[in-house]
């Protein structure tokens, strides 16, 4: 087993299991996300109605790719990989999978690019860092938190351990295991044997997309398999032609059984072993006309979130359900149901091409 100087970080959680008092976002994706000011500033208002103070970083596309926080306020600065053999492709290796905010690979008509935050990043957030000895991850593909008993977690998706032990072989040996790679990553991040998770046959797919963690070690997974009857028993309930187009999506979607939904049964199966998995039914596809063609689009996602707690209770702001406001309350009295109620909700995000809320941002203490 090869030793290796750790910096030892202990993640900020996701969870909500500690209060969270700033929320650093980019806005450069605003208005790709957002119609207009005060749409945004929707977003803002839910944050400092909360008591978290929301802090534009001016830095990157979706910031929560690229930013984590220790418990202690302090920006986490990731392992920059070095080339080991001066292959032109050896980036694409170590960042296989990994989203183009943090590395886009070379092409005609722009240079490679990797981004990653440095000592200067922190500079101008006026923030203190702390530099990480060999890791590399990124937000997205990435969950936090802490099991019952208040050890951490962090939960990975399959593309990001594969790519992170690509660089270990050629930094450190030929010969490590994946298994010596995770006894590594769990020392870089303060987590006991066996809670670095790696969520087999997840590839690429950000982990925020499907799953939502909750305080004592229980978990939100996206459930296909009761969508259907949740959007007929809707439909039974509103006249709302939306929801009709959301119940033609989710059953095409069923009825390929989906690599989105294999992927998540595959995770949901794996999470099973070592959490109280919640099943509900938060993202939803709905089929509509564009540019006169039936197109499937995915524009609900109630996961890709921010949850907490403060004094005045718990907390979820999330995206919304513009053109279908029955899965708003629909997601509120499925989580009613399952013993995970919210004091105040406020749906003000917006989901479009696979990103939302979340994506905008990292929370810190």
């Amino acid at each position: 087993m090869v030793a290796l100087p750790c910096a030892a970080v202990s993640l900020f959680p996701e969870d909500g299991s500690q209060a969270i008092g700033k929320w650093y976002y980019s806005e450069k994706e605003i208005r790709y996300l957002y119609e207009d000011d005060k749409e945004w500033e929707g977003v803002l208002n839910a944050f400092e109605s909360e008591g978290i103070q929301p802090i534009n970083s001016r830095m990157g596309s979706f910031f929560q790719d690229l930013a984590f926080f220790d418990t202690e306020g302090r920006l986490i600065l990731q392992h920059f990989p070095k080339r080991q053999s001066g292959d032109a492709y050896e980036y694409r290796e170590y960042f296989g999978g990994f989203t183009k905010e943090v590395y886009m690979p070379w092409d005609w008509d722009h240079e490679e690019e990797v981004n990653l935050l440095t000592k200067e990043s922190s500079k101008k957030l006026g923030l203190e860092s702390i530099q990480l000895k060999y890791a590399f991850i990124e937000g997205g593909a990435t969950i936090t938190g802490k099991f019952k008993n208040g050890d951490d977690y962090l939960l990975i998706n399959e593309s990001s351990l594969i790519s992170i032990h690509k660089y270990y072989k050629d930094k450190i040996s030929e010969d490590i295991t994946k298994e010596e790679v995770l006894r590594l990553l769990e020392q870089d991040f303060s987590l006991r044997p066996g809670n670095f998770i790696v969520l087999n046959g997840t590839s690429s797919h950000h982990l925020d997309t499907f799953i939502k963690a909750l305080p004592g070690g229980r978990i939100l997974v996206d459930s296909p398999d009761i969508k259907i009857s949740l959007l007929k028993d809707l439909m039974s309930k509103t006249n709302n032609p939306e929801i009709g187009k959301y119940l033609k999506g989710e059953q095409e979607l069923i009825n390929q059984d989906h690599y989105d939904y294999k992927v998540i049964r595959r995770a949901k199966k794996q999470l099973d072993e070592r959490f109280e998995v919640i099943d509900v039914a938060g993202v939803f596809s709905r089929v509509t006309p564009i540019n006169g063609h039936d197109q499937r689009v995915t524009d609900v996602n109630f996961f890709n979130g921010v949850s907490g707690s403060n004094e005045s209770g718990g907390y979820f702001i999330t995206n919304k359900a513009k053109v279908a406001p029955e899965l708003e309350k629909a997601w509120k009295e499925q989580l009613k149901s399952k013993g995970v109620p919210f004091d105040r909700y406020h749906f003000v995000g917006r989901y479009k091409g696979a990103a939302g809320l979340d994506c905008m941002g990292s929370p810190s203490p």
